[in-house]
């Protein structure tokens, strides 16, 4: 009796194991000096901002992946705030208000689902590395795994919308903030 308990235990934990295979994502801003070349000379017109004071992106889900959702705000489409981790930027941990919603696709066969994330800061944060994100796989998704690279190929994230704002919450022009997924790392 004992070793079958011990069978069925194994069995879950095996079951559990492979439906939670984690997808992370690395998330990153980077800054950009607006420059002018006039007769091959090459000068700043406006230089590269150094700090922000919040940012929204917009992540488009490749098919097959989904957030985990707050299981402290059932019925909402608040994701899991456990799936998300903010890098020790500047003093983001100092007074940063954070927040992601999960917008189901209309067309899930073909188009993924979309995570909204909001940051806020007071004190203003640096440009680089500011957080990552953990999604799962949903139930009969099929991933292809690339043996040489050791990843899953199809599984690829992009940034629908990014915005960042400076410290009067003007937007900073895209031509001089970006957002951008840094690293994407999938298991199989």
């Amino acid at each position: 009796m004992k070793k079958f308990v011990l069978l069925v235990v194994a069995l879950l934990a095996t079951a559990v194991t492979a439906h939670a295979q984690p997808v992370q994502v690395a998330l990153t801003t980077t800054a950009k000096a607006i420059t002018q070349t006039v007769n091959g000379v090459t000068t700043i017109v406006t230089p590269a901002p150094t700090t922000l004071y919040g940012l929204e992106m917009v992540l488009q889900l490749p098919v097959g992946v989904t957030p985990r959702l707050d299981p402290a705000a059932p019925g909402t489409n608040f994701v899991d705030p456990a799936t998300i981790v903010l890098a020790d930027n500047s003093s983001l941990n100092t007074g940063t208000s954070f927040s992601a919603a999960y917008f189901p696709s209309a067309t899930p066969a073909t188009v993924g689902d979309t995570v909204k994330l909001v940051i806020a800061n007071p004190y203003g944060f640096k440009f680089g590395l500011f957080g990552a994100l953990s999604f799962d796989y949903k139930p009969g998704f099929i991933r292809t795994y690339n043996a040489t690279t050791g990843t899953v190929t199809n599984v690829n994230f992009t940034v629908a919308s990014f915005r960042a704002v400076d410290v009067n919450g003007y937007t900073i022009p895209a031509t001089q903030a970006t957002g951008s997924i840094s690293k994407s790392y999938s298991w199989q």
